[in-house]
């Protein structure tokens, strides 16, 4: 299980207002002590019976209400939280940056969520953690996230060397007053100051990894900070010289047929011992076994491949000492199956290969070979 807590702000450079969103990444659930360590610290601070009348009041305002919010503390107290936000290990810190667009609801309907997204998903079930924002609620945030599961397969068309990791997600809405939550929003604050030309506290992070990227033209620009160089490794056992040169129209009617074997294959042995990652698609899985003689379910080819779609990296479709050409035909699996996704109506022709195949399905799955 990950535990992830996201954030949002806004602010504005050269005339334009830009929307941020942050997701931190972490293996344990990043609990209140670290707030009342911080808070007690601060109370306790000998310095600050010596501050400014202005800074007391914000360390007053602080301690009063029992918990950090970066833009309204002062320096005493980002100081006493950052010491308890460097103590944490096995953090990853990704925010993204885009000018506003005109959506009135929260702004984790921006494009900002989802590319910050695409940075952090593994094979691991994820448990968001999101503030409350205007009418967000977890049942938007569900479906958000299914908006996005649907737009991820269609890459893997074009883009089926790159790995798709899309694990069970849980949301939460949670206060200001989350811990995790409340790190999130430092964290982001602080890169917010550095785009703005103040990096003092970004550059107090203490952190493994740092990496950021921006594009000048559409007001882009995005940043991840990895707190522990271990945190973060998906295995994969292929990359672009896997991939098949062949076009889905150079196939020959046998070549299609029997990557829709494997395909149905792959999804019936999932059931047989369901690994733990895809634990969480055994009906979607049993759907697909029990109905893969049906001519009658009309959408069950889609289903069919929308699931073999998602489960390709969470079990390792691809083995580590595969064959180049196994890995090849595996790969042009995944290649259709993204292809069904975002072309509408390839289905039938599938569908049509499936029904005049149906008597053979069984010993074809049975003794499948490449």
């Amino acid at each position: 299980m990950k535990y992830v807590y996201v954030d949002e702000c806004s602010y504005s450079f050269s005339g334009e207002e830009y929307i941020g969103t942050g997701i931190l990444v972490s293996d344990l659930p990043i609990g209140d002590e670290i707030i009342d360590r911080a808070l007690e610290n601060l109370r306790n601070d000998p310095d600050i019976s010596s501050a400014a009348d202005c800074v007391k009041k914000m360390n007053d305002a602080t301690l009063e209400h029992g918990y950090f919010h970066a833009c309204e503390d002062s320096k005493d107290a980002h100081s006493h939280f950052l010491n308890e936000i460097n103590a944490v290990q096995k953090n990853q810190f990704i925010c993204d940056f885009n000018k506003k667009t005109e959506k009135k609801d929260s702004f984790l309907f921006d494009k900002s969520f989802y590319n910050a997204l695409c940075s952090i998903l593994g094979k691991e079930e994820m448990a968001f953690y999101v503030e409350q924002r205007g009418s967000l609620s977890e049942n938007k945030l569900v479906n958000m996230y299914n908006e996005f599961v649907d737009y991820v397969l269609t890459l893997g068309y074009e883009q089926t060397w790159n790995p798709i990791f899309l694990p069970k997600a849980e949301f939460h809405i949670v206060n200001k007053r989350c811990a995790g939550v409340q790190c999130c929003d430092f964290l982001l604050w602080a890169v917010e100051r550095s785009l703005q030309g103040n990096s003092i506290w970004l550059d107090r992070i203490k952190l493994v990894v740092k990496s950021d990227a921006k594009m000048e033209g559409s007001g882009w620009q995005s940043q991840e900070m990895i707190f522990d160089a271990k945190f973060l490794s998906h295995e994969f056992y292929y990359d672009i010289s896997d991939c098949p040169n062949k076009k889905l129209k150079e196939l020959r009617v046998n070549e299609v047929y029997k990557l829709l074997v494997f395909i149905l294959k792959t999804c019936c042995d999932c059931l047989t011992n369901v690994p733990k990652e895809i634990l969480f698609m055994e009906d979607e899985l049993r759907y697909i076994k029990e109905n893969m003689y049906s001519i009658d379910s009309e959408d069950f080819d889609y289903r069919m491949f929308k699931c073999f779609a998602r489960i390709f990296d969470l079990i390792d479709v691809v083995k580590k000492d595969m064959p180049s050409e196994e890995k090849k035909n595996c790969l042009m699996a995944k290649k259709m199956s993204a292809y069904v996704l975002a072309s509408e109506g390839s289905c039938a022709s599938l569908r049509e290969m499936r029904i005049r195949n149906i008597l053979n399905l069984e010993n074809d799955i049975k003794f499948f070979s490449w």
